[in-house]
């Protein structure tokens, strides 16, 4: 699984071995415990990345590898390629701008 963690200081991405819907439920368990509200929903993350990043090529074939159809990448122009992930966002409320979203 790759988590995507969007906040006002950047992006963070990691690979885990956790199941998602495991973690979902573990995230919407923690939000009742709190007191917390919680927005869950499927969509679609996607960042840029520069074309002339040595790794881009090795990164495409791991990720098709590894996620198939869930990622893609796609020339935006010369210089950037767009990484999309299907999955689904998880933030405090729908109208966030930081949350995390998980494939």
């Amino acid at each position: 699984m790759l988590k995507l963690n969007y906040t006002d200081v950047g992006l963070y991405m990691e690979r885990t071995m956790t199941n998602p819907e495991l973690l979902i439920a573990q995230r919407v368990l923690l939000a009742m415990r709190l007191g917390r509200s919680l927005h869950i929903e499927s969509g679609r993350a996607s960042f840029l990345l520069p074309v002339d990043i040595p790794e881009l090529e090795g990164l495409e074939m791991a990720l098709q590898r590894e996620y198939g159809s869930v990622v893609t990448l796609i020339a935006v122009d010369e210089e950037f390629v767009e990484v999309g992930i299907s999955g689904s966002w998880i933030a405090e409320d729908k109208d966030a701008h930081e949350g995390c979203s998980w494939r």
